[in-house]
């Protein structure tokens, strides 16, 4: 009995094994199909793929594998016809070009159809690399703004050069006038723009209407001697159309708030600095303006311009007031120019 147990538990050993080895051959064959179907899925993909390159139309394939700068940027102005493209580099990121849509950047794929808008930075210099590219967008050329509607201030040689956009009626505007007393060997281009509403553009008209239009500014701005506007200067028609050349020109250089400076090199910064603050910014060595290359130039106004006046010879003052440094001449207009 006992061997007759062991001979058929032998037996089962061996059908189990045997079963085994069959289960195992099968899963085998069974990968090795599903491999060669992967494999040939695959293949039967990449034809497709290939073919439907080969036969599409060469702006689709252009689109996913631009061949120069030159041949995206064409294609980009294509795709958005509606948007101001205005230069396309690549961008320090892979796959991604840098494009430039007025002051504006935005970062775009290769296909042309994902902008991305944000700052990249460089975090090894610590830079950020987009308002570093906006700070050069931003620039005003200063040989295109119309100095004939600016009130001009000048101290010392006046061999730096400032352009002010101000509001009359504005508070940091005052205090920077009262800094740039004392601030050395600088000519003061001031445009009045009334951003603060119907009280700063009456003002500014009788700033503009007043005989002289440098002196009554300065009067006004640190000493608060408003100009009279009587019933015959009530209607100035020049000094209105002053004022609103001013206007026309600060909404095309993008300046909304006052008050805002302008260097000589083109540099824009919006608020108040101090005269230690203003002789850092300009520098030691100002000079007269030249062209600024890729600087947002001003849109003409279209005022009536009147002759220049004459230069007052020296410093405007009052009794109870500390003297300021600065001359005044009116480069605006002699009859009425702009505030």
């Amino acid at each position: 009995m006992n061997r007759t147990h062991r001979t058929v538990s032998a037996l089962g050993r061996e059908l189990g094994c045997a079963a085994l080895e069959h289960a195992r051959a099968r899963i085998q064959t069974f990968a090795l199909l599903a491999l060669l179907a992967l494999w040939l899925s695959i293949l039967v993909y990449a034809g497709r793929a290939n073919a439907t390159e080969a036969f599409a139309p060469r702006d689709q394939r252009d689109q996913r594998a631009p061949t120069s700068l030159t041949a995206f940027t064409d294609r980009l102005r294509a795709q958005h016809p509606g948007t101001r493209i205005d230069s396309v580099a690549a961008s320090p990121v892979a796959g991604l070009y840098e494009v430039v849509m007025g002051r504006n950047v935005a970062y775009v794929d290769e296909s042309g159809r994902y902008f991305l808008f944000g700052h990249v930075w460089d975090m090894a210099q610590r830079r950020d690399l987009t308002a570093d590219l906006k700070a050069t967008l931003d620039r005003v050329d200063p040989t295109g703004l119309p100095l004939e509607l600016a009130l001009r201030h000048v101290s010392g040689k006046g061999t730096r050069m400032l352009y002010v956009f101000a509001d009359p009626t504005c508070g940091f505007c005052k205090q920077l006038e009262a800094a740039l007393v004392g601030v050395p060997d600088l000519s003061v281009h001031t445009f009045v723009v009334p951003v603060l509403g119907p009280q700063a553009k009456r003002i500014a008209t009788a700033i503009g209407c007043a005989p002289d239009p440098a002196a009554a500014w300065s009067a006004w701005m640190l000493r608060a001697q408003e100009p009279a506007l009587d019933s015959a200067s009530a209607s100035c028609e020049a000094g209105a159309a002053r004022v609103a050349a001013a206007e026309r020109l600060a909404s095309s250089l993008g300046i909304t708030g006052t008050p805002t400076l302008i260097a000589a090199d083109g540099r824009k910064s919006a608020g108040f600095m101090s005269a230690s603050q203003l002789n850092t910014w300009l520098g030691m060595t100002g000079v007269s303006p030249a062209p600024v290359a890729g600087a947002a130039r001003a849109t003409p106004a279209a005022a009536p311009v009147a002759p220049a006046a004459p230069v007052a010879k020296g410093p405007v003052a009052t009794a109870g007031a500390p003297p300021p440094t600065l001359k005044t001449t009116a480069s605006t207009a002699a009859a009425k120019p702009q505030r």
